[in-house]
């Protein structure tokens, strides 16, 4: 009722206007109506697609079983990764999912190609901590970490040296053959070296 009195009050208000003045604002009007129209028409666009469904987020998203078969590495290995720090998942589909984007793909080729190098977990957590924060270390802290690992690799390589030449010297003191093994002499140099000590 109130509405319906203050639509005749604006009607008898335009009436009393000059013809050229009720046509001038009968335009502004439909220009303002077609206005307002194109605001809702560009706002629901951007929410939605142009067949009325949600559009989806630009920024890609994961789940594990996808992020390890583009990187070609385990479900397992993924989640021992989420077990030691290394990685995680940036939040939850409404599903339960836990879901991984494109931060997580770099972080862990970045894992990936640190291990392939000779670097273990502790090391590429040292890395990555440095990774994340550039301007507070220094270069020669990342090559020292780098000669370090180096150090410890020859190292092993020299003691693997020495066993391989062990390995060898025994099983060329053995014959081989199918008798039974109570004089053979792999056994017996074995034996020697635990009466030595």
């Amino acid at each position: 009722m109130v509405k319906g009195i203050a639509i005749a009050a604006r009607l008898a208000k335009f009436t009393r206007l000059s013809s050229k003045t009720q046509l001038a604002v009968y335009h502004f009007h439909r220009e303002v109506g077609t206005l307002r129209q194109q605001v809702l028409v560009d706002h629901v666009t951007a929410a939605f697609g142009v067949h009325g469904l949600m559009r989806e987020e630009t920024t890609s998203m994961f789940r594990i079983g996808q992020l390890a078969k583009q990187l070609n590495v385990s479900t397992d290995t993924l989640r021992y990764y989420e077990q030691q720090g290394l990685l995680t998942a940036c939040e939850r589909s409404a599903s339960g999912y836990r879901l991984y984007d494109t931060h997580a793909v770099d972080r862990l080729q970045f894992i990936i190609r640190a291990k392939e190098v000779g670097f273990n977990l502790k090391d590429i957590q040292e890395l990555l901590s440095i990774k994340i924060d550039k301007q507070h270390y220094s270069c020669e802290e990342v090559k020292a970490l780098t000669l370090q690992k180096r150090d410890w690799i020859r190292a092993r390589i020299a003691q693997l040296s020495i066993f391989e030449q062990s390995l060898t010297l025994l099983a060329n003191q053995c014959c081989g053959g199918s008798e039974p093994a109570d004089t053979c002499s792999i056994l017996t140099a074995l034996e020697d070296v635990d009466g030595a000590h």
